[in-house]
């Protein structure tokens, strides 16, 4: 086995086929018979000058013409393995030939043949020569074939041993990044020829060269070969003039060189040269499509993992692809829509199809702004649309739709404005309150004053006393008003429920008897307290017992009042607080808006008891729930249990 070493790098210089054949036209004009390339589909590519003398063909009349016209059979299987290869070869202006023909094909990048012909009254076997000559000319082309450097290296070496007939053959490469050749590849292991050599051994040593004792010494090469006795010493550069990368040096000190040494090594050299320009540039190809593949598979991750919406259009406005996220704004799979019309999936407003049609001319749109797109199934949803073109060597490849759902943005920003508007108006409603509150005290007042100075028997008695309810509840309402608008200031400590709930029913336990209500009052044992404000707390249950007073509208009822522990899948303990009533229940229309200001089921109420009771929850960082039917409704507040001291 050849001793190997490679430091190759790519190559500058650029692969030439007719270079190849060329020089594969020279090696068949060293055999003694006539011979002819052609290619795969039967094309004659070269002849030799022994075939030329045979046909009587001249070159411009052979080169390029079907095999089957020079031929009495028109198919080229019949030709190439007929029985015996026995054919009639159609020579020009003379009598057709009797010839027999020995097709050898070549594999590589383009399969080849070489046909040697011989005449019929010279049916011997092909010699030696020409089957050496063919051996090697068959293992040149399947240096194309080999896919790593070090095996171009080593069949180098082993089909030049057996063409040249030689034992010392060394490859000489340029060494990236110093100004010096080094030996890569060897037949044999040892020091006959120097394991670097000087950088300007490529001028010296520049084409085919030959030593020959008794000639002038004038490169490392030769006096290498002069120490060890050589009978000969030949080289050839490696690459081409622009480019050189190297040398092929063959050599021996016991037989003398073959006939035609110099035109072989010649070709064996351009055929080396361009097997590695070949091997370079498939590593170099297959690297840049992993590199594509790589790249290819990020980006597809990118668009398959992207929350907006990617459309990309064909330039005849079809859809090609489509990412999951463009697939769930619009309501379709990307299989059903796939080369389908643009138009009939991207329905929105005329701006849309003008900024596709700008698209088509190459024309870019980064923000078509707020536009309403329509999905599947009817409904308009908000978005942000650009529109890329893709040009490839100015030539439109395809368009890119970006789709970025703002639908939900949008409704926060309508939100964020509408309680922007509402805390505006909060901030006025509590100074009009506080303005009112004032004059109506006055009105009051008078109407006190006024009710004095009448008889208890006079007939405006009844209309000041109205007058003086309806102050009273306007007074009511600017102080509710004013409780809602102002910060709520809380002391929290641990709150025994059980004993404020208590003391809060003890105080109206006369007005539920007076109104014919039942009470029903129940409580876990052990009930741990819960962290809050008293009077917070005691506004919120005062709320929801008066509600629920209000809500069986004097005719009796029931009222019940629960107090448990509850699980909400946390490790904290909740305490539930249920109050509930059987009175008309609330109508569905108000269930979602109940806690809103100025919501209300009594034409008495203010609707602001139970936005206040709502607030003073949150801020106990708990929670408020209604469940309404008619005859009856429940209250449910959960707040956290106080824990350690």
């Amino acid at each position: 086995m050849s001793q190997v070493q490679s430091n190759i790098s790519k190559s500058p210089f650029s692969s030439n086929d007719e270079t190849i054949n060329y020089d594969l036209g020279i090696l068949l004009n060293l055999l003694p018979n006539a011979a002819l390339l052609i290619d795969s589909e039967g094309v004659v590519i070269v002849a030799n000058s022994k075939f030329f003398q045979i046909s009587n063909y001249l070159e411009s009349d052979l080169i390029g013409r079907y095999l089957g016209d020079i031929f009495n059979k028109p198919n080229l299987e019949d030709i190439l393995y007929g029985s015996g290869n026995n054919l009639l070869l159609n020579c020009f202006r003379k009598e057709s030939l009797p010839v027999r023909i020995k097709p050898i094909k070549f594999y590589g990048a383009n399969p080849k043949h070489v046909l040697i012909f011989q005449l019929e009254d010279r049916f011997e076997d092909i010699d030696e020569v020409e089957k050496k000559l063919l051996t090697g000319l068959e293992n040149l082309i399947s240096l194309f074939n080999e896919t790593e450097i070090q095996s171009i290296f080593e069949k180098v070496i082993d089909i030049t041993a057996k063409l040249l007939e030689t034992r010392y053959i060394c490859i000489y490469q340029v060494e990236s990044g110093f100004p010096r050749l080094t030996k890569v590849a060897a037949s044999i292991d040892d020091d006959v020829f120097p394991a670097s050599i000087s950088i300007t051994e490529l001028i010296r040593l520049d084409g085919t060269t030959t030593w020959y004792p008794g000639k002038r010494v004038f490169s490392e090469i030769h006096r290498a070969g002069k120490r060890s006795n050589f009978a000969y010493v030949a080289t050839t550069t490696l690459g081409t003039d622009a480019a050189k990368i190297g040398f092929l040096v063959v050599g021996d000190n016991e037989k003398q060189p073959i006939d035609k040494l110099s035109s072989i090594i010649s070709i064996l050299g351009t055929f080396i040269s361009t097997a590695l320009q070949h091997n370079i540039l498939i590593n170099n190809l297959q690297e840049e499509n992993y590199q594509i593949q790589k790249n290819i598979h990020f980006i597809n991750q990118i668009v398959e993992s992207s929350p907006d919406g990617i459309i990309i259009l064909s330039p005849s406005m079809t859809i090609s692809e489509i990412n999951p996220a463009a697939e769930m704004m619009l309501g379709y799979s990307g299989w059903e829509i796939r080369d389908k019309e643009a138009e009939n999936i991207l329905i929105g407003p005329e701006g849309l199809w003008k900024a596709l049609q700008d698209a088509l001319k190459g024309v870019p749109t980064h923000n078509l702004g707020n536009v309403n797109l329509h999905r599947r199934n009817g409904q308009s949803f908000t978005a942000m649309v650009q529109i890329i073109p893709i040009l490839t060597n100015q030539v439109l490849s395809n368009i890119i739709v970006f789709i970025r759902d703002i639908s939900e943005h949008e409704q926060y920003r309508i939100r964020t404005q509408q309680l922007e508007h509402r805390a505006l108006l909060g901030v006025f409603t509590a100074v009009f309150a506080h303005e009112v509150r004032n004059p109506i005290n006055n009105i009051s007042t008078g109407l006190q004053l006024l009710s004095t100075k009448l008889g208890t028997d006079d007939a405006n008695q009844d209309l000041v006393n109205r007058i003086q309810a309806d102050c009273v509840r306007l007074n009511q309402l600017m102080e509710s008003v004013l409780a809602f608008s102002r910060p709520m200031e809380t002391k929290f400590e641990k709150v025994n429920l059980g004993f404020l709930l208590n003391k809060i029913l003890d105080r109206w336990h006369p007005r539920l008897v007076r109104l014919g209500i039942e009470l029903f009052f129940n409580s876990d044992e052990n009930l741990p307290p819960v962290l809050g404000d008293v009077r917070s707390l005691e506004q919120v249950f005062t709320n929801l017992i008066s509600n629920a007073v209000d809500a069986m509208g004097g005719t009796g009822g029931t009222l019940g009042i629960r107090l448990q522990r509850v699980a909400k899948n946390t490790k904290k303990t909740w305490i539930e607080i249920a109050i509930s009533d059987n009175g008309h229940g609330i109508p569905d229309e108000l269930k979602d808006h109940i806690f809103e200001p100025f919501v209300t089921t009594s034409p008495r109420g203010t609707g602001l008891g139970l936005a206040i009771t709502k607030s003073i929850i949150t801020a106990h960082r708990g929670s408020i729930n209604l469940s309404s039917f008619p005859g009856g409704t429940v209250f449910q507040i959960h707040l956290l249990a106080a824990e350690g001291d």
